[in-house]
């Protein structure tokens, strides 16, 4: 499945939005800032004006720079493998429309004037301070390794292996044993025999947390766990492992060599 960046941001942005957990942070924050009243709205506005001012402002603000950080993502993320720098590159590019949009909300919301060269420079210092610290969750939160109770694990009595990293990524029902994983755009299709799951990372990334899973990757879009393999299926001069879900994926050329070295080709 192949889509182009302005889907992929589209479709994180539709994601996000529907995410209950990051609705409630959005919930919160909308709140304190309403009640607190930063940036001289506590003295400006009374309580009710201050929380829809503030509701504007995160929403907006929210979805403004989630959508053009996530086109950046689908653009420079196939380029730039320098993780620092593409967080840099996507804050500097999700901060000036979001900049643009708080200082229109100020003009319609609180009468503001159009800001100076020196104040539009200020205000787009804050926001690019906010959209970095969005834009470092965004590229490292799906990649760094996370285990123990953070990643919903309670630590093991047992002296047996302890589960592979990449299933603490996965919401507990889908938790279960790891099947294969597929690249679906910038995901990785993380499928168990409970379920799947679409994890925003790379590939390779993903395979270095299957230990100790004894697995292989049989194409670049596709890695599979050797007993989930139930058959090999020869399909007009193509070579397919059909897995125990039924689902049938692909073995390219320059991966046949070590499938027969891991005993799945003859």
């Amino acid at each position: 499945m192949n889509s182009s960046p302005l889907q992929f941001a589209l479709r994180e942005m539709k994601l996000s939005f529907s995410n209950p957990r990051a609705l409630g942070v959005l919930l919160v924050v909308i709140v304190v800032l309403g009640l607190t009243g930063p940036f001289g709205t506590y003295a400006q506005l009374p309580l009710a004006a201050r929380l829809g001012y503030w509701a504007v402002i995160a929403l907006a603000t929210y979805g403004i720079g989630l959508f053009f950080a996530m086109l950046a993502l689908g653009f420079a993320r196939p380029i730039i493998t320098s993780r620092p720098l593409l967080i840099l590159v996507l804050a500097a590019i999700a901060s000036m429309p979001v900049t643009l949009a708080v200082a229109l909300i100020n003009i319609l919301i609180l009468g503001e004037h159009v800001p100076g060269p020196a104040a539009f420079g200020s205000l787009l210092l804050s926001c690019f301070v906010i959209t970095l610290g969005v834009s470092v969750l965004t590229v490292l939160s799906d990649t760094a390794p996370r285990g123990g109770r953070e990643a919903g694990f309670e630590p093991q009595a047992s002296t047996g292996p302890a589960p592979p990293a990449i299933l603490k990524r996965l919401a507990l029902p889908q938790r279960g044993a790891l099947r294969y994983m597929s690249m679906q755009d910038h995901y990785v299709e993380v499928v168990t025999d409970k379920g799947h799951a679409l994890i925003l990372m790379r590939l390779s990334d993903a395979i270095a947390e299957t230990a100790p899973i004894a697995g292989l990757q049989i194409h670049r879009s596709h890695w599979v766990a050797l007993d989930a393999v139930r058959t090999v299926v020869r399909l007009d001069g193509k070579i397919l492992l059909e897995m125990a879900d039924g689902v049938r994926l692909p073995v390219s050329r320059s991966y046949q060599t070590a499938a027969r070295e891991a005993g799945l080709l003859v």
